[in-house]
C-alpha cells in the first residue's frame, strides 16, 4: 500500500480513537493536550495537539503523522483554529465521527451533517487554482449554525484548516 495511503488510514483509525471518539488527550507544557496513535506495521505515528484558551472559546490545534523511527521528522500535517462554545462540541464530535467512519477525507474535517437545530457545514476549498482539495494539500472553513428548520438563526462557530504533505508527492505514491 502507498504510503500515502497508510496516513490517510492512520489518520481515520486515529480520528476515531482520538478527537471524535472517547481519546485520553494528555496535557502538555503550557496548556495543550495531545493524543498520540500508533501504527508499528506501517512504521507510522499520529500526533494530535490542541490549545483552548482558558478567557474565551478560542482555540487552535495541529495534527501531525512522522515515522515511528524518527517522530522529529513530519511527513503530513493539519493546523487548525477557530472557536466553538462548550455546548456545540458534542455535535461537533458526533459530525466528524460519522465522515472518520466512512473514511471520507474532506479537509480533514466532517461533511455537512444536520441533527435538531444545529448545522455542522464543511467548506474545502482548492489550494491553487489548478488542484483541487486532497489528504495531499487541502484548506477550507467549517461552521456551525443554529437553524430553525428553515434558516440560519446563528453562526455559534468555526474552524479554518488548512495541511497536507510534507514530502513530495511522488514519494508518497
Amino acid at each position: 500500500m502507498p504510503i500515502i495511503k497508510q496516513m490517510e488510514n492512520l489518520f481515520f483509525d486515529a480520528m476515531i480513537k482520538g478527537y471524535a471518539g472517547d481519546g485520553v488527550y494528555k496535557k502538555q507544557a503550557q496548556g495543550f493536550k495531545q493524543f498520540v496513535y500508533q501504527r508499528p506495521e506501517w512504521d507510522l505515528c499520529l500526533f494530535d495537539s490542541y490549545y483552548s484558551h482558558p478567557e474565551s472559546k478560542k482555540g487552535f490545534g495541529h495534527t501531525v503523522i512522522t515515522l515511528n523511527t524518527d517522530r522529529s521528522i513530519p511527513f503530513w500535517f493539519m493546523q487548525y483554529e477557530g472557536f466553538y462554545p462548550k455546548e456545540v462540541i458534542l455535535f461537533l464530535k458526533e459530525a466528524l465521527l460519522v465522515t472518520y467512519k466512512n473514511k471520507k477525507f474532506v479537509g480533514g474535517r466532517g461533511r455537512d451533517y444536520l441533527s435538531c437545530s444545529l448545522q455542522y457545514v464543511n467548506t474545502p476549498k482548492s489550494v491553487e487554482y489548478f488542484l483541487p482539495s486532497s489528504f495531499a494539500r487541502f484548506r477550507g472553513v467549517e461552521v456551525i449554525k443554529k437553524t430553525d428548520g428553515r434558516e440560519v438563526v446563528e453562526i455559534l462557530g468555526y474552524h479554518r484548516y488548512r495541511g497536507g504533505l510534507l514530502i513530495d508527492q511522488k514519494e508518497a505514491l
